[in-house]
């Protein structure tokens, strides 16, 4: 793809990262590498296994990098590898060329440059950087252009990203991770759902409180649990106890902060995620702001310090009566 644009067929050897097997001539790819082909809108040539004559050019220009360039150069790290070939493949293709006599380079611009397609966006991108904010409240889906386009359980009151490639939606986790696809729909109002989103396990809620005991257990943490299963549904609480599970990793604080705020929790009967968040919320500012305190009267200056002067009644006396005498 850095050559400027795409080919109309590829042709590449049996390699296991792109193919599987081959039967009787039938070769199958694996499944991302076919998508990634109709994604791109390209066909496939793959050379016969072990047949060297049916990829001689390849086999030639492989041998001329080895002999050439890694042959005369030591190198330590791939990093380095990386930084010196690109040059060196340059200053190589504005050579002659001792068997067509030509430049290569002056070669691909005259004709190959012709025939090459624009490029295309791609989901297999190393980092895309196009994505945009889908926030994924209490249900499981994103909504884009009036059509909600389902995720999997796990990712409610989280934020995906989304990322259209032709008439597809691309959905990624909040780690920009790539989660699904869904075929983008033009009836405004439908839900777009995949099989696999369809059903949430009954029971992920009790490996959700386990994993929290292990590490937030606390006297109210049980009371906390109970009170989350007495106000929600069963078929959402493993979503609700999940949101408070992922909040609570990613801001990682002290087990004894997360008891105060489960005993607050219990205390005003607040025990869905969004009332557990404004609760952690408000600990939260109320530590920070006594904290502050605490450091104003730090830096205050403090009162001197050292015996105090004192004089006996005698001269008080005496200071008396020289006053009446005068």
């Amino acid at each position: 793809m850095k050559c400027g644009g795409r080919v109309e067929e590829l042709v590449i050897d049996q390699d296991s990262v792109f193919v599987t097997d081959e039967i009787y001539g039938k070769v199958f790819e694996t499944a991302t590498f076919k998508d990634f082909l109709h994604e791109q809108d390209m066909r496939l040539w793959i050379c016969r296994k072990a047949d060297p004559e049916s990829k001689g050019c390849i086999e030639n220009a492989v041998g001329f990098v080895k002999k050439r360039f890694f042959s005369a150069r030591r190198f330590k790290s791939i990093d380095e590898v990386q930084r010196s070939l690109p040059a060196w493949v340059e200053r190589a293709n504005r050579r002659i060329h001792q068997g067509t006599y030509k430049v290569p380079q002056e070669e691909f611009e005259k004709v190959e440059r012709q025939a090459l397609r624009p490029m295309l966006p791609s989901v297999y991108e190393a980092a895309p950087l196009d994505l945009r904010e889908a926030p994924v409240n209490g249900q499981p889906y994103v909504l884009y252009k009036a059509v909600k386009y389902s995720v999997p359980w796990s990712m409610c009151h989280t934020t995906a990203y989304i990322r259209v490639i032709g008439d597809k939606l691309h959905i990624y986790d909040s780690e920009r991770q790539h989660v699904c696809t869904h075929t983008i729909c033009t009836v405004k109002g439908a839900f777009v759902r995949l099989e696999e989103h369809r059903r949430e396990p009954a029971s992920d809620w009790i490996d959700t409180a386990e994993r929290m005991r292990k590490r937030w257990n606390c006297v109210e943490f049980q009371h906390f649990v109970n009170g989350f299963k007495k106000e929600n549904q069963e078929r959402s609480l493993g979503r609700q106890l999940g949101a408070v599970e992922r909040y609570l990793d990613e801001r990682s604080p002290d087990r004894a902060f997360v008891a105060e705020v489960m005993a607050e929790c219990c205390r005003g009967f607040r025990y869905t995620f969004t009332q557990f968040k404004e609760v952690y919320e408000r600990c939260r500012e109320r530590e920070d702001a006594e904290g502050a305190l605490l450091e104003a009267d730090a830096g205050a200056k403090p009162a001197p310090s050292g015996d105090v002067a004192t004089r006996s009644m005698q001269s008080y006396q005496e200071a008396f009566e020289r006053r009446c005498a005068s």
